[in-house]
């Protein structure tokens, strides 16, 4: 859909799909000039592609089961604390790092969802994370 308003929108799609933009900027002299351009792809959920939305409320369910893995692991190992192996405290560590690897790759996909801008550190922490995992 064409038109231009006050805040210099000039195009929008109206459906949510896969799009090739193409920018072409070219001058007819040969002298050097500055040129400014604005793109901005947002949908009616946030920033997030269609491919990318559905991870949002995954990442936000998986770390709610890690919490309630964490809790219920945690219940079950103050019960029996006389009775712990030494890989008992590793599944708790593990069941810990999962739950910080969720919540950073949901807290990135937030960040990019409401804001529209990556946190690059933020998802190579949770790479880390997955792999110490």
């Amino acid at each position: 859909q064409t038109s231009e308003n006050q805040s210099g929108l000039i195009y929008v799609t109206l459906a949510d799909k896969i799009y090739n933009f193409t920018l072409s900027i070219e001058s007819r002299k040969k002298t050097a000039f500055n040129a400014s351009t604005r793109v901005k792809m947002e949908g009616p959920n946030g920033y997030l592609d269609a491919g990318e939305y559905p991870l949002l409320p995954f990442y936000l369910i998986m770390c709610l089961v890690y919490v309630t893995y964490g809790i219920v692991w945690l219940t079950v190992s103050f019960l029996q604390w006389r009775d712990l192996l030494r890989i008992q405290f590793w599944i708790g560590g593990v069941i810990m790092l999962g739950m910080l690897e969720k919540a950073i790759f949901y807290a990135e996909k937030q960040s990019i969802n409401s804001n529209g801008y990556s946190v690059p550190e933020a998802e190579i922490a949770a790479e880390i994370v997955s792999c110490t995992k």
